[in-house]
């Protein structure tokens, strides 16, 4: 009777090796898993980043724009025939050429 159980237990020594081998991979592939949801959730982040920056440069070209209107408004107030005289006869007696 031992001799025919040893193939049966050489079977179900098989099947537990199989069995082994089963579970490693479905550890290997939940790992595996975690470590895609961990990346998706760093794309996550960083597009929210560039997204964050793009509205920064956004913000900053406007704040650009409205100085450089702020600017131009200056110095078409100040620019005046009596302010250009002052400033002319200024640079011309310091020595630097002003064309006329």
């Amino acid at each position: 009777m031992d001799i025919q159980l040893i193939p049966f237990a050489r079977f179900r020594a098989s099947i537990a090796r199989l069995s082994g081998a089963v579970a490693r991979f479905g550890a290997s592939i939940a790992r595996l898993s975690g470590a895609v949801a961990r990346f998706g959730t760093s794309v996550a982040r960083l597009s929210g980043a560039v997204a964050r920056f793009r509205a920064s440069v956004a913000r900053l070209s406007g704040a650009e724009g409205y100085i450089k209107k702020r600017i131009d408004f200056k110095l078409e107030k100040s620019i005046r025939p009596s302010n250009i005289a002052i400033i002319k006869s200024s640079l011309t007696y310091s020595h630097i050429p002003v064309p006329l």
